[in-house]
């Protein structure tokens, strides 16, 4: 492997890297603009200029490959005053909106104004070029041409990744701009990854448009819950409230992308119909109830069920923890209890394709398997429950009474069974036409509102981290666990994530030498 000195240090690469690669991977800062690492190199933007030995020219270290001796200086007078200069030509038509721009926060050009040019403009306000400003790429994605420094960005993304190449480069010149090719929109189904990609505030979301100061907000690491894939995403909120999911970068699942309907569904976890309080039912039907309430009557439902006379149907949308912890709960009381998981296509919806997306959208499917959670299946406990067998069957999140679901094929039989049973007991965030059968609900947080891992179809266990708490009176999966074994006079299995993976990772063969610690952000694949 090629080994070269940038900046005096020695520094081994592998073949074929770039010198901005090399650079980055060993801490060393060089600025840019039109190079990511998840696109093409085009050395258009000039900004990442640097000094390498025996060539008669600053050199583009986006496209200059790291070879064998080479000597690389990025800091000498030479490269600032061509960074200097590239900042200065760059700002020459630049609008004077930082107050009301979206990239305020995040915006690399004025970091890297901060960081490397700081003079007034020699070009007067009113000389400077005007162009188009809030023009509309699609229904996602607003264009502000007076803002865009041409890094390319968005048509490479659009070419390379999407593969659907909606936007160019057109005119040229001071008058050159990003535009839509004839006839088209802005429409594929990873658009709002443009956004992202833009290093200024040319390229803005018209969902996020004007809502929240970057600044203002907190930001944590999470996983999405859209599909099996897991794409690894940051979450950003503030007072409880969430405004925007965006990608994290992880080159084993993701990448540097994700999918808009993934992107846009942070509004699924504040839409109406959340559960804000537990409720039981009495002869008045269901009523708020407090959580002491409600826990001593799933307590009292799982006592008088006897050995074999609980039913518990986990679910694919929650963390793998959740699922461990009531499975180790109700057979540790009830050891004979018919124990089933989702239907493995019950949310396979049919929309894939060969960039992220996949057809199952729950996140945590393969939880199933790990835990070998299969042993009985969900048409078995409600045969059980048609023989008069099942006298408490707790459903944890999934909606099977619910006919809106195409793959639910149980709706009109799980409805009906529900009225067989003496106490159906619904664990889930959100109402639904299962929770309306219920005889006990309990609110629990949704995936936002929680900590633990989602397994994703390719076996790679991520950690999601509690972003908001739950809404009013709801609480994390986990603690209504530990209540309830409390109310049972059984050991508290854990009271949080960390101790629960220890826990199951200690006991279940997949999760073997996987520790949270070792998770990192970016998760381990599980053992064959």
């Amino acid at each position: 492997m090629p080994k070269l000195t940038i900046d005096g240090r020695e520094i081994e690469v592998k073949p074929g890297t770039t010198v901005i690669r090399a650079c980055h991977d060993h801490g060393i800062d060089v600025p840019h603009y039109c190079y990511h690492q998840g696109l093409s190199p085009e050395g258009n933007c000039r900004l990442c200029l640097v000094e390498v030995e025996k060539m008669p020219k600053l050199a583009p270290s986006c496209t200059t490959v790291a070879g064998e001796g080479m000597v690389v200086k990025t800091n000498t007078d030479k490269v600032k005053k061509a960074r200097a200069d590239v900042m200065e030509f760059l700002l020459v038509d630049h609008p004077i909106d930082c107050p009301i721009c979206d990239q305020v926060g995040e915006c690399k050009l004025q970091d890297y104004y901060m960081e490397h040019d700081r003079r007034p403009s020699q070009v007067p306000l009113e000389q400077k070029i005007l162009k188009p400003k809030r023009v509309s790429f699609s229904d996602l994605v607003v264009y502000d041409t007076e803002r865009c420094i041409l890094c390319t960005r968005c048509v490479r993304f659009c070419r390379e990744v999407s593969k659907t190449d909606e936007l160019g480069m057109f005119n040229r010149g001071a008058y050159s701009e990003i535009g839509l090719t004839e006839g088209r929109q802005l429409s594929n189904p990873y658009s709002m990854n443009v956004v992202d990609v833009c290093p200024v505030g040319a390229l803005t979301s018209d969902d996020f448009r004007f809502q929240k100061r970057v600044y203002f907000m907190s930001t944590t690491p999470s996983v999405c819950n859209g599909c099996s894939r897991g794409c690894n995403i940051s979450i950003d909120w503030q007072y409880e409230k969430l405004f925007r999911y965006r990608p994290r970068a992880n080159e084993a699942v993701n990448k540097f992308w994700m999918c808009d309907e993934g992107r846009l569904s942070y509004k699924q976890m504040q839409a109406e119909g959340r559960l804000l309080r537990p409720k039981t039912k009495s002869g008045e039907g269901l009523k708020p109830a407090p959580w002491s309430r409600a826990i001593d009557r799933i307590a009292d439902a799982i006592r008088a069920a006897g050995d074999g006379g609980v039913a518990l149907l986990l679910s694919a949308k929650a963390t793998t923890e959740e699922n461990y912890l009531w499975k180790t709960l109700v057979t540790g009381r009830a050891p004979k209890a018919l124990v089933a998981f989702t239907p493995k296509d019950f949310y396979n919806r049919g929309k894939a394709d060969d960039i992220l997306i996949t057809a199952d959208k729950s996140p945590n499917q393969a939880a199933g398997d790990a835990l070998g959670l299969r042993g009985a299946s969900v048409e078995a406990v409600l045969d059980a429950v048609d023989a008069g067998k099942v006298h408490t069957l707790i459903v944890l999140d999934d909606d099977y009474a619910s006919e809106s679901n195409p793959n639910n094929r149980l709706a009109a039989r799980f409805r009906a069974s529900a009225a067989k049973v003496k106490e159906l007991v619904a664990v889930t965030p959100a109402e639904s036409e299962t929770t309306r059968l219920a005889t006990v609900v309990a609110a629990k947080g949704a995936f936002t509102e929680t900590s633990g891992t989602f397994i994703n179809f390719e076996k790679r266990v991520q950690k999601i981290l509690r972003s908001v708490p739950p809404p009013g009176e709801a609480l994390e999966g986990i603690e209504i666990v530990a209540r309830l074994a409390v109310a049972l006079g059984a050991e508290v299995p854990a009271l949080n994530a960390q101790t629960a993976f220890a826990l199951l990772a200690g006991r279940e063969a997949p999760f073997k030498g996987l520790t949270w610690e070792g998770l990192g952000e970016t998760g381990a694949v599980l053992a064959s």
